[in-house]
This record gives C-alpha cells, structure tokens and sequence, in this order.
C-alpha cells in the first residue's frame, strides 16, 4: 500500500491473505502478529524509525521490518499518520477493557496492610496512595473519543459547565425599612424591638406604627431573602477533579522529560499535551472562580449519583482512586501500559478473574498480599498470595524447583506455571495449575495439529514466529508431568470451547467433567463475557462448592 503524498509503500512480509494493512476512518490497522515491510527513500524511513523505536528494525536502507508482537494501540507516526495496532481480533479497546476490569476487580480485594500483614485495610476515597502511571492511564482512557460516550471526562464536565448543580439558600439582609419588599415573623420582631438605630418616624409615614413606637422607626430591618450558591460540595469535588486531571498530565509530563526521551517518552508526552489542550478550556471557565476548595466527599448525594454529567465524573473519580489496586512490576508498567503488551495483560487479567471467582465461592480472602508502591509503579513479588479461610490459597507465578527441601518441587527443571489453585481437601484436595495462553484461540484446531507430523518442525516455525500455539499446550503437559502434586493443569484462553483430557477421555462440556480431576485441559475466558461461565462451573467442582 503506497502512503499518499509520500515516498513509502507498506505491506505484509510473506504470503498471508489477511495480511494487508486496511486504511479505515484516517488510520492504518495492522496485524500485530504480521511482520510489516517498510520501503521509500532513506530520509523518510529514517523519520519513522525514530519514532517507533524498538518496533522497527532496518533491513537495508531505505528497507525497515515493523515487528509489533503482542503490542496493540495507536502510534501517531511522521508522514505515516495515526497507525492502529491489533493482535487478531483484540486491539487497543479489548487492552482498555482488561485494565478497567483489573481495577474493578482489585477494588473489592482485601489486600493486607503494610503494617499488620493479613489484616484487610479501609480505602479511603481521597486516599494517595494511588500510582501515577496508572492514574495517567485511567485519565487517557476517559479522554479518548474510542471509550463509551458514559466515561468520556470531556462531554461530562462540559454538562457540568452547562447545567450546573444550584442550592437556593436562606439568607437574612439589613435593609431600610422604606425599601423592605419581604416580611416574616422573625422582620416584625426586629422593628418592634427597636435593638438597630433608630430615626424619628416621617409625617404621614407608617404614622400608627411610628406612634405606637414612640414616633420612632428603626432605621435598618432584618429582612429575608433567597440566594442562589454554586459553590457546592459537588462542585467542589468536580472542581478537584478537574485540577486533579490536569496535576496527574502535569506530573507525568515532568517525568518523562528528566530522563532519555525514547520513542514511547515521546509518545506518552505527546498523549499528555494532548489531554491538556482538551482541559484547559474548561479549566478556564469564570464558573469555577466562584467555588472553594473540597473539604469532604459527599458520597451520598443524590447530584452525583443521578445527574448528567456529575454521575460520570464522580464514577471515573472512584475507578481512578483504585487504580492503584492494580498490580504490576516495572518491567509489566513498561511493557503493559507503553507497548501495551495485551498478552501480558492477558495474564494479570486472568489472576484476578481467578481470585474473584473463587471470592464468589469461598468469601472474602482472610489475607492478600500488599503489593509495594511509588508514584509510577507497584510491584508484585512471585507468589502473590490470596487465601481464604478454608486455606485455600491462589498464587501468582508460583515456583517449582528441583530441591525435595522446598515445598514446590519440580523433580526435571525449574518451572514457574502463571497461577496455581492449592486445595486443601476434598476430592480434589492438591496442586492445580493454570496458564493464560492469550495466542491459543482454538483448542480443538491447535490439537489437531499437534497430532500431524513433523511436530518438532512445526513447533520451531511457531517459536521463530512467537506464537508458540502447540508449544504451549504441550507445556501444560510437561507442568503435568513434571509437578508430582500436580493434580490438573489448564490453559486459560480467549476462545470459546471448553475441552478436558483425562485418563478416561476427553470431555468438552464442563458439566460433564469427572467429580475428581486429574488432567489437562482448556477454559475459555473472554473480558468481553463478564460471566466467565466455564470457568466459574469448573471452579465449583474443583472447590467441591
């Protein structure tokens, strides 16, 4: 495909039908799992190369190879324009839905204090404890045109600005008595009782109350009258949020310039002055002159629950307030949230599915590690823990070694599985072991080819490809195999058919699966399918619930 007004020409290496890039609403979608070649004169490719970074390697001049892997998202490109990234089916949106989901999920996990280790903390709602990258990347969300018109920060604040919460409040003002137009009880009794100064009364004036008086009349009287405020608690709040947003682009922006401006710096520099051209406008508006600072948050009021534009507001508030739930490493906060590496994703994902789903049968955990945190990262050591009363526990990146001294022993080589589930009794009492596999989309053909010849070959071409399909399926076996606590092991995946081997056969409807479960086997598990059916039903029988 040729780039308009350009030397550069853009297409698929090798011979895949699907794999020609697609020009669609002013960007180019391509294949994250294609290679893509890059071609036109030395100087133009060079541009593009500078700004993809470590996506795009040169072949030969004026030649680039673009490799994204797992990568998905939108790199905005010299002369190129915008180019969208997908990995199959998945693109930026499917990677935006896993990490909203993360923190959703998150919220609702106790995890353990810093200081008294199993013991459940209370969040706060303007706690700080709250990481400034994934912060960032919950305000990118809600400023982009691709998220849900409900989470858009932008048409919400603009509804604000619009149609702006009012209380019409009581007031009482001293005016002279001539120009008094309201008159209450409380009005009476102040010229009755004559406590303001006082003047003689004008002839002819409210003569038979001036002699009642005395021939005298106060001067000033208290009179009611009705205001209208819009320095509101929830206008407060919309406020805070607001100069919030715009602290979090700013904190981030300040950052990413004190080290070497990579590609992605550049990228993410660029999303924040984007972000900020948005809100500065509304930032601006004379209406926010006239409200004070936040001294609480009115959780219940009904503003924020029920009007437009104060309900979205206050929901991206409360989900970026528990971003900091979400798990990751420094390594993950580069390769998820950069490069959004959407397998990866895939797996943190699929952990906190699993420790949910289990949540629904067995309770609250009585413990969950506490990940440690700073402004841009929080990191997870292997073997996170999660474990209910009943002692039943789900690790994240358990390792097995080939000491017979450790617990985990693994008697060929060291393995470290994604998840792994310790029953502690029952029929299933034991080690079962899980696997995100993000690449495996379709069980039944993945096995079908794992029966053909020439496996060894296949497998090779899948590992120089790094999609690794049959690979990974045959490692179930090998955790299987190689685990002698190791009861059953399975592949979580984005497909759609549940399948299960065991000595006595192969089962692909998990209501049908065998009360004790010894065996391989693969869960479909989609974010797009919030139920999780299958894997909720095979958890049941496992858990013996």
């Amino acid at each position: 495909m040729k780039i308009p007004n350009t030397s550069l020409s853009l297409r698929s290496r090798g011979t895949l039908s699907d794999g020609e890039p697609l020009f669609q609403d002013g960007r180019y979608i391509l294949r994250g799992e294609i290679e893509w070649l890059l071609e036109g004169d030395p100087s133009e490719v060079f541009q593009v190369q500078q700004k993809l970074g470590a996506f795009a390697d040169s072949l030969s001049e004026g030649l680039l190879i673009l490799n994204f892997g797992n990568a998905v998202g939108q790199f905005t490109v010299p002369l190129v324009g915008r180019l969208n990234v997908i990995s199959g089916k998945w693109g930026d949106q499917d990677f935006d839905r896993m990490l909203m989901d993360i923190t959703e999920m998150a919220a609702g996990l106790p995890f353990a204090s810093r200081l008294t280790g199993a013991i459940p903390y209370e969040r706060s709602a303007l706690t700080e404890d709250i990481v400034l990258y994934h912060a960032f990347v919950y305000l990118r969300y809600s400023m982009s045109p691709d998220a849900p018109f409900s989470d858009r920060l932008v048409p919400a604040f603009r509804s604000v600005l619009s149609e702006p919460h009012r209380l019409f409040a009581s007031v009482r003002r001293d005016r002279r008595l001539f120009a008094v137009s309201r008159v209450d009880g409380r009005t009476i009794e102040n010229i009755v009782s004559m406590h303001k100064a006082v003047e003689r009364a004008p002839l002819g004036m409210l003569r038979p109350l001036a002699n009642a008086l005395g021939g005298y009349l106060p001067e000033y009287v208290d009179e009611p009258d009705v205001v209208i405020q819009i320095d509101t608690p929830e206008n407060r709040l919309v406020l805070f949020i607001l100069s919030g947003a715009l602290g979090i682009v700013g904190r981030m922006r300040e950052i990413l310039t004190r080290g070497v401006m990579s590609a992605f710096r550049a990228q993410l520099v660029d999303q924040c002055n984007e972000i900020e051209r948005s809100l500065r406008p509304i930032a601006r508006n004379p209406f926010w002159q006239k409200i004070g600072d936040v001294l609480q948050v009115p959780t219940g009021s009904t503003v924020l629950q029920q009007r437009r534009g104060y309900t979205q507001i206050y929901r991206y508030f409360i989900k970026s307030r528990l971003s900091a739930c979400v798990p990751l490493s420094e390594k993950d906060i580069v390769d998820l949230l950069e490069s959004k590496d959407i397998a990866q994703l895939y797996e943190l994902w699929s952990y906190f599915v699993l420790v949910v789903e289990v949540s629904k049968l067995l309770g609250v955990p009585s413990k969950m590690d506490r990940p440690n945190s700073d402004e841009m990262q929080i990191s997870l050591r292997w073997e996170f823990e999660t474990v209910w009363p009943n002692s039943t526990r789900v690790l994240y990146n358990p390792r097995f070694s080939r000491s017979r001294a450790e617990a985990r022993y693994a008697y060929s080589v060291p393995l470290r599985p994604d998840f792994a589930v310790e029953v502690p009794d029952g029929a299933n009492e034991g080690l079962h072991l899980f696997d995100a596999k993000f690449r495996v989309d379709r069980v039944a053909g993945a096995m079908a080819e794992a029966e053909e010849a020439e496996k060894t070959e296949e497998i090779k071409r899948e590992e120089r490809a790094g999609t690794f399909k049959i690979a990974d399926l045959y490692k179930m076996h090998t955790y299987r195999d190689s685990i002698p606590r190791a009861r059953s092991v399975w592949a979580l995946y984005p497909g759609d058919q549940f399948t299960f081997f065991s000595l006595t056969g192969k089962v692909e409807d998990v209501r049908l699966v065998p009360e004790t479960l010894v065996g391989v086997g693969a869960v479909p598990l989609v974010p797009s399918e919030h139920k999780h059916s299958d894997l909720q039903e095979l958890l049941r029988r496992l858990l013996s619930c």
